[in-house]
């Protein structure tokens, strides 16, 4: 699709007139950088750059040489990334290098400073007693960064990050979800607040915050292939990010660095029915002794490579001979685990055992940590929602659908 139609053309003359040296050619670079800073830049950008890109110039990184700094830029079918490092720069230019193996071997190299030259053929990359020759490709056709004008918000990325890291093991990881496009993670602002929701139509992840709030709502669909390189992107340093938009992109500006992701098509599960729901039992665990309990059980629930999973279940039974909290694992080729607990508070009057889906027990019990979790439930084939306690402002709703078995 990026092909030309070739035409056919006179021989060319000789030029009359010898390039200025700063008419020369786009692909001839001359600069230096340290290694430290560009090693960070590389490390955000091989999230990007897919290993098998159908165009060949898209497992490449663009690298443009100018004033002042060394801008760098990779393309994946879902994302675009553009960083920008300090260099000192001879000649500016710009060029294309394998993103993968520059990755690797700027990774491996010690913490000097690193001269890279290139002409029309290759470049040459150089630090200490090191000697790197790549063959480079054009840079014309390297797509720009998706320009978006309409500003979303500006928010702490710390909070971002800390949200998005919350829902991020919810979403679903099959694109076989009917009419719903579950493969990712709703970004929503209102006046209410912040909400951040993953689901995978049969547990949802819903994490809000009432300080962050915007008068005309919006509502975002990040895919979940974004989600990783988002959190990687916010994770290396603090500092405030700003969201634009435009009509299916959505662009994180984190300091000089700049994701744009493609927003998710399709229709996102109207969630405020089960949010809303009401539950007229629930018990308050502590938070270490819950993670370790489900840890533990999940042993019985794992078989052969680790993907299948039995079940996990909750028998609370406040009343009679039998009054005792345990957390049950029954593995699907035979074997069971018990361990009782102890409720720090209980408001329960009926004895109740509720089985789930171990999977959805143990990846919410290595995503949490919290002092406390409360779990609410009615019944045995109802939802149930655990919310672990936070002092950061945000709200967090587990809720998952149990198995009947």
């Amino acid at each position: 699709m990026f092909a030309s139609t070739q035409e056919i053309t006179a021989p060319a003359a000789n030029n009359l007139f010898t390039l200025a040296d700063n008419e020369a050619p786009a692909r001839h670079v001359k600069l230096s950088v340290t290694r430290n800073a560009l090693r960070t830049e590389l490390d955000l950008l091989a999230e990007v750059v897919e290993a098998k890109q159908a165009y060949r110039l898209f497992s490449h990184l663009l690298l443009e040489a100018r004033a002042d700094r060394l801008r760098l830029r990779g393309v994946g079918l879902y994302n675009t990334l553009q960083c920008d490092v300090d260099a000192e720069v001879q000649q500016i230019g710009s060029v294309c290098l394998p993103a993968k193996k520059l990755a690797e071997i700027i990774r491996h190299l010690p913490a000097a400073t690193i001269d890279l030259t290139s002409n029309a053929e290759a470049a040459t990359l150089k630090c200490g007693d090191s000697r790197f020759k790549f063959k480079t490709l054009a840079a014309d056709e390297f797509p720009a960064l998706a320009e978006a004008t309409e500003t979303i918000a500006t928010i702490p990325g710390e909070i971002l990050l800390a949200m998005l890291r919350t829902v991020v093991f919810a979403a679903s990881r099959t694109a076989d979800n009917g009419r719903y496009a579950l493969e990712g993670a709703q970004l929503s602002f209102s006046p209410a607040g912040l909400r951040v929701i993953a689901t995978d139509g049969h547990r949802l992840l819903c994490v809000e915050r009432a300080d962050i709030t915007r008068n005309e709502p919006v509502t975002l669909l990040l895919p979940r292939h974004s989600l990783p390189i988002i959190l990687k992107l916010l994770s290396v340093a603090p500092g405030e990010v700003q969201l634009r938009r435009n009509d299916n992109k959505i662009v994180f500006q984190h300091g000089t660095r700049l994701l744009a992701c493609t927003l998710l098509d399709g229709a996102f599960p109207d969630c405020e029915p089960i949010l809303a729901t009401e539950f007229q039992h629930e018990l308050t665990l502590e938070g270490a002794m819950f993670q370790s309990a489900i840890q533990r059980m999940a042993v019985f629930g794992i078989e052969g490579t680790g993907t299948t999973f039995g079940v996990i279940k909750f028998h609370f039974a406040p009343d009679g001979s039998a009054s005792r909290y345990e957390v049950q694992s029954h593995s699907p080729v035979g074997g069971e685990g018990h361990e009782e607990i102890l409720p720090l508070t209980a408001d329960s009057q009926a004895a109740v055992t509720i089985g789930f889906n171990g999977r959805y027990l143990l990846e919410f019990a290595r995503a949490i940590s919290a002092p406390s979790i409360t779990i609410q439930y009615n019944d045995a084939r109802t939802s149930v929602a655990i919310s672990p306690a936070t002092d950061d402002g945000c709200v967090v709703r587990y809720i998952l659908m149990p198995c009947l078995v």
